[in-house]
């Protein structure tokens, strides 16, 4: 019997974005080994690279998965449905609440994780053992342009269009806005195209991103503190 299974996110995708419903999940290892093991039994002959994740669904929403929040993957799973040709009927029947404060921890850790391999490597990773404080003060002194090399973290055109993406999904939730594809954050940040296509090694429009993102988690971290 074939694992059912969704295909998401950006329709131009260079990768293929693949979510498998289970019954329950396991160990680290365990789901490491049983997305292998699905991925090669359903032989998507797609020629991209498969991204997967695993997810259990109850009452028509994810109630847990092994990568990233759910709440994030139950709407781009229902969201991005109709983008793809599906093999399965929906599993995802409604969207959920998102949770803000979830999705700027994850992007200010993605963000920071970037560095790791550069000049900034030791302030990275003291960074990442650090609270959400020190992620904002690390990334409002670090200069992209400085940057000409970021080691296994990928090219400068494939970081930059990560960077790029993290930062059009966080700023527009902060709107209350949701955004799950490359093709949603272009419509709404339009100069962030290049980036998003790695296309541009330039970093001046990917720099001024970065610092908005900093002023507003700077404020949102002060009114935090006061309230408590």
């Amino acid at each position: 019997m074939e694992i059912p299974y969704q295909i998401f996110g950006s329709e131009s995708s260079i990768d293929l974005d693949v979510c498998f419903f289970v019954d329950d999940l396991g160990t680290i290892q365990e789901n490491h080994e049983t997305i292998k093991v699905y991925i090669e039994k359903s032989e998507f002959n797609s020629g991209k690279k498969v991204n997967a994740n695993l997810a259990v669904v109850q009452n028509g929403i994810i109630e847990s998965s092994f990568k990233g929040a759910e709440d994030e993957l139950n709407n781009a799973l229902f969201e991005t449905y109709h983008l793809h040709a599906q093999k399965f009927e929906r599993r995802i029947c409604r969207k959920v609440e998102r949770n803000l404060d979830a999705r700027i921890e994850r992007c200010l850790r993605s963000l920071v994780s970037y560095f790791t391999r550069t000049l900034y490597r030791v302030e990275a990773k003291t960074a990442l053992r650090g609270n959400t404080g020190d992620k904002i003060m690390f990334l409002d002194s670090i200069q992209l342009n400085r940057v000409e090399d970021f080691g296994k973290n990928g090219s400068v055109t494939e970081v930059y269009k990560s960077i790029a993406f993290q930062l059009g999904i966080t700023l527009a939730l902060l709107e209350s806005v949701e955004l799950y594809t490359k093709e949603s954050i272009l419509d709404y940040y339009p100069d962030l195209k290049n980036y998003l296509g790695r296309e541009k090694q330039d970093s001046k429009v990917l720099q001024a991103y970065i610092e908005k993102f900093i002023e507003l988690m700077k404020k949102r971290n002060y009114e935090t503190e006061r309230s408590n």
